[in-house]
């Protein structure tokens, strides 16, 4: 892939906004119609509010990306990592979380999950972390298949809270 087609750049503090806007839509678009709506309902209405994306933006321990399309200008999705919930399954190892990967439906199939993978595996890398892990969806088959070829492997479960449900996830990692 070219990659002057794409820019990756840290967001910051003044990019709540935009962030607000391709988080709930990259979320509505990986998920809406594969959910319940009720817990859907219940989940965003408090994942994706204003003051919450400006607090986790002012984290001290997590950081978020851009992808950028250069072709559209637009921004095309985003990544979030954190350091600071590694101990449960790393105990005092160094460990990156990347916490979210998500990109707008239209830009899905572009290979920018697997740049946006790699930017954050080498960042963990820069950055000293031994390794590298994430949560997946327990019925996204296709996200897991791809992590899987990107040389991850799952190694636990974690429950998630969606709505009224729990849902036990998938924990993959990747030793960087």
């Amino acid at each position: 892939m070219d990659t002057n087609i794409i820019t990756i750049r840290q967001c910051t503090s003044s990019d709540w906004e935009e962030l607000l806007n391709v988080s709930h839509q990259t979320f509505e678009d990986a998920f809406k119609t594969q959910t319940d709506p009720i817990n859907y309902n219940a989940y965003t209405s408090t994942a994706f509010l204003p003051e919450k994306i400006k607090a986790e933006l002012a984290e001290t321990k997590s950081i978020f990306f851009f992808l950028i399309d250069n072709t559209t200008e637009q921004v095309a999705g985003y990544l979030k990592m954190r350091w600071d919930r590694s101990e449960e399954f790393f105990g005092t190892t160094p460990a990156i979380e990347i916490q979210r990967i998500y990109f707008y439906k239209e830009f899905w199939g572009k290979g920018y999950g697997k740049i946006l993978l790699d930017f954050a595996e080498n960042w963990g890398c820069e950055n000293n972390y031994a390794f590298a892990w994430l949560v997946v969806w327990f019925k996204n088959s296709g996200a897991m298949r791809f992590y899987e070829r990107e040389g991850w492997e799952t190694f636990a479960r974690k429950n998630f809270q969606f709505g009224s449900t729990v849902h036990n996830d998938y924990v993959f990692r990747k030793q960087l």
